[in-house]
């Protein structure tokens, strides 16, 4: 940003991250300040932005927070406590805004009144273990249906005949299996479970999806975030678990590779296969300030692989990661019209600049058709009525 009168810009970016006992939150502080000179030009008042919600998000949101501050007097600062606590917060008015991988459920959107949603970036869901006997440049295969099976507690052993028909190499491995799971409200899991109730009847039938849910399986274990999940799979043999692409791959936890349900090949996750996902299915989205609940990437493109045998080369278990504000921002306590302005600001950019962060950290630009539409809804923003 220049002003008049300004001969040097000073620019201090401050990243503070706080570890928190039983789960990691981190606080994503990025500031600027712009220096004034002879001329008594005073410095710009920083404008602080609180979010809090999705660890899937957390990386991808870190990175624009302090790139973001590199050009802005704003400072944002997001709590990575689960998709779940975000959507509290979000309802509870006690930040600025919520982010989620999994959409409003609608009764909470009705509640909400005037809640938008928008998309801000796209990632996937993957399978990942702890096996000591598999090097961890081999990548096990599994189907939608033995996952589900493991995660119903039908499939106990890593060497049960169903795992060994497509990996051979856990013949010997007679170790019981435990799952590993989410123990706070996640977008993930909503993400995970939605994928096992599209190919599991019997998952749809006995657990469902959501952001909590029943875990079936006796021998299981909890962890608080992705971080979490990823923590306990790789200090625990014999584990499987679930967690965002971008963690699996940063903390170099082998993940295994999904069948395909248009052709029946195995994917491995990818950028490459992630997107051609999203590439392949022509998503009908609502308007930002409709009802979201029903929008899935999974759901649709399993729907088109009935019909369409020709989907190769795509991941399966991709989501969109949502922001959530108020369509009118005064009735957040302490919002001002400066700070709303901040706010939408910021989102404009996550969806436009932003999206340059996405492939480097392993997630996925919005197409520009979603990206349109998420400029759209935050045009309809408003504080005290007037247009931001």
């Amino acid at each position: 940003m220049k002003r008049k009168g300004i001969s040097r810009i000073v620019l201090v970016s401050i990243i503070v991250a706080v570890i928190i006992a039983a789960g990691v939150a981190y606080v994503f502080v990025a500031s600027n300040q712009n220096q004034g000179t002879n001329q008594g030009t005073t410095p710009t008042q920083k404008i602080r932005i609180s979010g809090a919600g999705s660890t899937f998000v957390a990386y991808f949101m870190q990175t624009a927070a302090y790139h973001y501050a590199q050009k802005y007097p704003v400072e944002v600062d997001y709590a990575s406590i689960g998709s779940g606590g975000g959507i509290k917060q979000f309802m509870e008015k006690t930040v600025d805004f919520g982010a989620s991988d999994a959409p409003l459920p609608r009764s909470q959107w009705e509640k909400a009144e005037d809640a938008l949603h928008i998309p801000v970036v796209i990632g996937a869901v993957v399978v990942v273990y702890n096996i000591p006997e598999i090097p961890s440049n081999i990548r096990l295969k599994f189907t939608g249906q033995i996952v589900a099976d493991m995660y119903l507690g039908k499939i106990t052993k890593w060497n049960d005949p169903a795992l060994v028909s497509l990996n051979p190499q856990l013949a010997n491995i007679d170790k019981p299996i435990t799952v590993v799971h989410r123990s706070d409200g996640s977008g993930t899991t909503y993400v995970f479970t939605q994928y096992l109730s599209v190919v599991s009847k019997e998952w749809a039938e006995k657990v469902g999806y959501d952001t909590s849910v029943n875990w079936p399986a006796p021998n299981k274990i909890g962890g608080k975030g992705n971080e979490g999940v990823a923590g306990v799979v790789q200090k625990t043999p014999y584990t499987i678990g679930y967690v965002e692409y971008t963690y699996a791959v940063k903390n170099n936890i082998p993940y295994g590779m999904l069948d395909n349900p248009s052709t029946g090949e195995f994917v491995e996750p990818t950028i490459q296969t992630i997107a051609k996902t999203v590439d392949y299915i022509a998503l009908t989205l609502p308007r930002g300030d409709e009802d979201w609940s029903k929008v899935s990437i999974i759901v649709s493109f399993f729907e088109l692989a009935k019909t369409n045998k020709n989907l190769s080369g795509a991941f399966p278990v991709v989501s969109f990661v949502y922001v959530f504000i108020y369509k009118e921002l005064s009735k957040v306590p302490g919002m001002t019209k400066e700070k709303a302005k901040a706010l939408v600001e910021f989102l404009r950019w996550l969806v436009k600049d932003g999206q340059q962060y996405a492939e480097p950290l392993y997630y996925i630009p919005l197409p520009q058709s979603v990206t349109n539409l998420a400029l759209e809804t935050l045009s309809i923003a408003k504080f005290q009525g007037s247009n931001l």
